[in-house]
């Protein structure tokens, strides 16, 4: 017989994994907003600034090896994190996986880095995120030359309101530069090319450690 104990919300594994979902996505947000507020400091220079007192920013003019050591930290505590805590299996990728896969988003997401990070040079955090925010727009662009998307007015109609919201903001945005505005714009592009071919490889591509389907009936009897 049932006790009539409802099980209390605190053990409930679905409550527990939203709960770490939560925290992860919070976790993400709040990391990324850091790190983009953080490279804007860096790469911030205040000799050229029209109230030099009021700014704040050390003045770095390196962008890519501001890149190259964010890339550098990134590989040092992923391999903490596998090797040393054992926090997820290590991956065993032949080759050609390696090259279709690993090392088209390495670069990808390296381009995509590198560029955002010269475009802090140039122009204000908030209106690079702007710019970012039109994401939509370069994916949805890419998929097209894919094959991934058929056209459709609906879709032309997004395109154009974000367009439209774009430059909307590029007119009113007092700090506006040209180079800096076509290098984030590559680097949106570059990024919504990342995640098209993530889609491809995802559903073409097999897991390195997944077994050959099994025959079927019509295999069998085609060898036979």
């Amino acid at each position: 017989l049932a006790s009539g104990r409802s099980t209390p919300m605190f053990v409930n594994p679905l409550v527990g994994s939203s709960l770490r979902l939560l925290a992860t996505a919070f976790g993400t947000i709040s990391a990324s907003c850091s790190l983009i507020i953080y490279n804007r400091w860096v790469l911030k220079d205040c000799s050229t600034a029209t109230n030099p007192s009021a700014c704040r920013g050390f003045g770095l003019p390196y962008p890519f090896l501001l890149t190259f050591t964010h890339m550098v930290c990134i590989s040092l505590i992923a391999f903490i994190l596998v090797d040393g805590f054992k926090i997820v299996p290590r991956p065993t990728l032949n080759r050609t996986l390696y090259l279709r896969s690993i090392l088209p988003f390495s670069l990808l997401v390296s381009a995509d880095i590198a560029l955002s990070n010269l475009g802090f040079i140039y122009l204000e955090a908030s209106f690079i995120e702007m710019i970012k925010s039109s994401a939509p727009i370069a994916i949805l662009s890419v998929s097209f030359l894919f094959g991934l998307e058929t056209f459709s007015w609906s879709l032309v109609a997004i395109v154009a309101v974000i367009s439209a919201g774009l430059a909307v903001a590029s007119v009113g945005e007092a700090n506006f530069h040209p180079k800096g505005f076509a290098v984030v714009v590559v680097a949106t592009f570059l990024s919504a090319l990342r995640v098209v071919l993530s889609q491809i490889l995802t559903q073409r591509t097999p897991p390195a450690d997944e077994p050959p389907p099994p025959p079927s009936k019509a295999d069998a009897a085609a060898v036979e």
